[in-house]
């Protein structure tokens, strides 16, 4: 009877489905975490040779950098984080038994100022790697996106990043949704909080933790301030741009004062989906207001990141008075209404683009969220799309 018995076990095991396999995390944020940690590791490794540049020319521990720097620093960064051909690599260790020979005091001949400044900086600059080379394409005239960029995707969770694509929106592609909740808190007000004493970014196990069922608030992660207040508009009504199925009856009125000291009506979310949800409709909204006023004003029909960069202007600081063109502030059509195409002063006459390539007009929220939405949306240089964008 026992025999019996044991003999059935094996039937029955094969009975039990096995575990499911554990998600595996798309190929792009792999990569994009492996490109951010070479990153990380390339601006250490410099930081630290600039240090012991600067002291060679002071004449400050020579002994040490001539025998320990270079071992313990720029073979390192050269062979483990950068991986040069080998001529590069003997450039490299030819440049530093320059600054070793030609900068200390007493040297003979000894480094003008001039021609150790260059060096130096073409030295540094010889060691950066490719996503370093992407951001400053991207925005080459202010690196404020940088870090931001690269700190909100080392913070990413698969579960946000599938979420993401599953809210979008035609005209709120996934880049854009990913770019602007980045920028408005995402990150730093529902992901991160989510791992008490976590450090700046998360690591794998950490991130794997992260829940999006957790209730959000919409004033401090995703930038939804005045989502009530939008509920009673009858312009461009924001019931119109919700999804469907989106029950409107689940979001909580929460009030906040904002930095302009205004009191404002904003929601809080009863999980991310319907966090996100409610801004790609804001979003759109907004939208869909600048290109309303893009029209009337004039301007050319907008190229993407145009787009992109006035949407998110009209998300973030607000669409304007359109009853008051003349009055102060940033507002979407304030901004759009004294550089209007027919203003009567042909100096202050501009086109879209002049708002992105010209740094004195930038509204740097906007320029961080564009920065971003490029970097996440570009395919050049063999690097993965991580979020589609227009």
């Amino acid at each position: 009877m026992l025999f019996n018995l044991l003999s059935g076990i094996p039937s029955l095991l094969a009975q039990v489905p096995a575990p499911a396999p554990a998600p595996t995390e798309p190929q792009s944020l792999t990569v994009t975490r492996e490109l951010i940690n070479a990153y990380d590791s390339a601006r250490n490794g410099r930081g630290r040779l600039r240090g012991a540049i600067d002291e060679i020319r002071q004449g400050r521990a020579l002994g040490y950098h001539q025998t320990q720097t270079s071992r313990r620093f720029l073979v390192p960064l050269l062979d483990d984080v950068l991986h040069v051909p080998a001529a590069d690599r003997a450039a490299r260790l030819a440049d530093w038994d320059w600054f070793l020979a030609s900068g200390p005091p007493g040297s003979t001949p000894r480094a003008t100022n001039a021609d150790w400044t260059a060096r130096r900086t073409a030295f540094l600059d010889s060691m950066k790697v490719p996503v370093e080379s992407r951001l400053a394409r991207f925005n080459p005239a202010d690196n404020v996106a940088f870090d931001a960029t690269l700190n909100w995707l080392q913070n990413l969770p698969q579960s946000v990043h599938e979420l993401i694509q599953d809210v979008s929106h035609a005209e709120i592609p996934p880049a854009f949704v990913y770019s602007a909740a980045a920028n408005e808190g995402l990150v730093d007000q529902y992901i991160r909080p989510q791992v008490p004493g976590a450090g700046v970014r998360l690591n794998a196990a950490q991130l794997s933790g992260i829940r999006v069922d957790l209730p959000v608030d919409g004033f401090m992660a995703l930038g939804i301030d005045t989502f009530f207040t939008e509920l009673g508009y009858t312009h461009q009504p924001l019931r119109s741009f919700f999804p469907a199925g989106f029950d409107v009856t689940q979001m909580v009125e929460i009030t906040y004062t904002n930095e302009k000291g205004e009191t404002v009506r904003s929601a809080r979310a009863p999980n991310l989906r319907m966090g996100l949800q409610a801004q790609v409709a804001m979003l759109r909204r907004r939208r869909a207001l600048f290109l309303e006023d893009q029209t009337s004003l004039g301007f050319a029909a907008p190229l993407p990141d145009e787009l992109v960069y006035f949407a998110y202007i009209y998300y973030n600081v607000g669409p304007g008075d359109r009853a008051h063109p003349d009055a102060p502030g940033n507002g979407g059509y304030q901004t759009l209404y004294r550089h209007r195409p027919a203003h009567p002063n042909p100096a202050e006459r501009r086109v879209l683009g002049d708002w992105i390539s010209q740094s004195a007009l930038w509204y740097r929220n906007a320029m961080k969220v564009l920065v971003t939405y490029r970097f996440v949306s570009d395919a050049t240089g063999g690097h993965p799309v991580i979020f589609a964008g227009l």
